[in-house]
């Protein structure tokens, strides 16, 4: 309510609203496609990312938080 004198709670809703969090991650080198390991809080993730070409870089549907440590292990191609 405009009327609270605390505002943390309204100011994090409107900040989380307004900051578009990245949905894909460059990779360093041109990868081997099916050795492609992605791990989100050392969980594995066999779904729910792609891979683009062109840079390449994986993809995420649904982006994880800001706080995420996010793993890609992959061959570089020769």
């Amino acid at each position: 309510s405009i009327c609270q004198t605390d505002f943390q709670q309204l100011l994090t809703l409107l900040g989380e609203g307004s900051i578009a969090w990245p949905d894909h991650f460059d990779l360093q080198a041109t990868p081997v496609e099916e050795s492609i390991r992605v791990s989100v809080d050392g969980e594995r993730l066999d779904s729910g990312w792609w891979l683009e070409p062109d840079p390449w870089s994986i993809v995420f549907i649904d982006p994880p938080s800001p706080a995420a440590e996010i793993e890609v292990r992959y061959e570089v191609a020769p």
